[in-house]
């Protein structure tokens, strides 16, 4: 009886094996097509060594940033799939900022799509010494589909627009021109070299993340089965804050910690929100909103603090300074949105007083 039950489990792992390898290469073939690439691409040498030489650790590396991402990635499902754009470009986000709303680059990108700033100002985000856009995990998203939207009107095919995402419109247009052809195996020669070496990597580190995030096998090996249930439903939430208030405030009547608070709202620089706009977005998950919406605690207002403008002079720190003009280093770092103790000479701070 025994050998008998060992015989019919090796039976239904077979089979059930069998029913999942076909459901997961019927998905990449919708993938495939989903970003106007030809299906044969499925049986190139390009994208089967690109599967096959992918070590364990890359695999549990990238399921690990869809665990990380997990906050953010039914917001921008749902927009995505409103916006009408290939659901694959979920994939996009995560090749560049790993799911990180706070990501930054030495290039001056920033945010979950790593837009440059005169790039981010062309779609409508706005920046400056207050807010930065960019970081706005939900309005960078709505920028971001509208930019491939108009990608899209120009180059015609998908695939080609994940390319001019990371390259700029310019050299694809030039390598375009220089191949005589979009056939993506053309475009992905490692000799011709018509795309830049970054480019080549960039799409098919998109069509990887994409394979993994729908390999249920994958899925299942590393202990994430819970991807495998996600919903579109949002699971950050909106509430409009009048200007002025405090973070600490807000964080305080959500019953989230403030360093929490600050990782989904990275878009608001300071610990509160600017004076100059009647209200702003800010994002908290679904119980926070409502511990929010329960309970009756007061939001209060940022006391403005008199500060000084201060030109950095050679040989200044800022414990120098600090002690200076008596007061903290993290005051002043927070009064200027320093991430680091870095000081350029010549350039103007404040010191709050």
């Amino acid at each position: 009886m025994k050998k008998i039950l060992i015989i019919l489990g090796l039976i239904y792992q077979c089979l059930f094996g069998f029913v999942n390898s076909n459901a997961n290469f019927e998905k990449e073939i919708e993938i495939l097509r989903n970003l106007d690439i030809d299906p044969s691409f499925a049986s190139n040498d390009v994208f089967l060594s690109m599967k096959e030489n992918i070590k364990e650790n890359q695999i549990r590396d990238y399921i690990n940033v869809l665990k990380k991402g997990y906050a953010f990635i039914p917001t921008l499902q749902k927009i995505i799939e409103e916006e009408k754009i290939p659901e694959s470009f979920l994939y996009l986000a995560m090749a560049e900022s790993n799911f990180s709303p706070k990501a930054s680059s030495r290039v001056r990108a920033g945010g979950l799509w790593q837009f440059m700033p005169r790039t981010a100002r062309k779609m409508g985000l706005r920046i400056n010494r207050h807010i930065d856009e960019r970081f706005d995990p939900i309005k960078s998203t709505k920028a971001a589909t509208a930019y491939l939207k108009f990608l899209y009107n120009r180059f015609k095919k998908w695939y080609l627009v994940a390319i001019a995402y990371n390259c700029g419109e310019g050299k694809l247009s030039r390598a375009l021109k220089r191949a005589g052809t979009d056939d993506l195996k053309t475009l992905l020669d490692p000799d011709k070299k018509y795309i830049p070496k970054e480019s080549r990597r960039y799409i098919k580190k998109i069509l990887l993340m994409a394979h993994i995030a729908n390999d249920t096998d994958l899925i299942v090996k590393n202990d994430a089965t819970f991807l495998l249930n996600r919903s579109k439903t949002d699971y950050l939430q909106t509430i409009s804050i009048k200007g002025g208030t405090t973070l600490k405030s807000v964080a305080k009547k959500c019953k989230i910690s403030y360093k929490e608070l600050r990782f989904y709202n990275a878009h608001i620089k300071r610990g509160y929100i600017p004076r100059s706009l009647k209200k702003c977005n800010i994002y908290i998950p679904y119980q926070q909103y409502i511990a929010f919406r329960q309970n009756p605690s007061p939001l209060v207002q940022y006391k403005r603090n008199r500060h000084i403008k201060y030109r950095i002079k050679k040989g200044d720190t800022l414990g120098l300074l600090a002690r200076k003009f008596n007061t903290k280093i993290t005051k002043i770092k927070l009064a200027n949105n320093m991430k680091t103790a870095f000081l350029r000479t010549g350039k103007s701070i404040v010191i709050p007083r």
